[in-house]
């Protein structure tokens, strides 16, 4: 197997989602909305904590709750 320059091991547990998706954590039940994505990282906003700032997460960290 070639193994390409930048090229993450995690790609294989990639979940994919999408702009307006919300997903949820897999260690607590705070729900947040995907507002973009690069690569395997999240750009998510809080849906439970109004006052929260957006923040980013890994991919393989959230689950599917709602297609946005």
């Amino acid at each position: 197997m070639i193994k390409l320059f930048g090229t993450s091991d995690d790609s294989a547990n990639l979940r994919y989602f999408r702009e307006g998706d919300t997903v949820r954590s897999y260690d607590n039940e705070d729900k947040c909305v995907v507002v973009g994505t690069f690569r395997d990282w999240l750009w998510l906003d809080p849906v439970d904590y109004r006052d929260a700032a957006p923040f980013t997460g890994r991919a393989q960290d959230y689950e599917l709750v709602r297609r946005g």
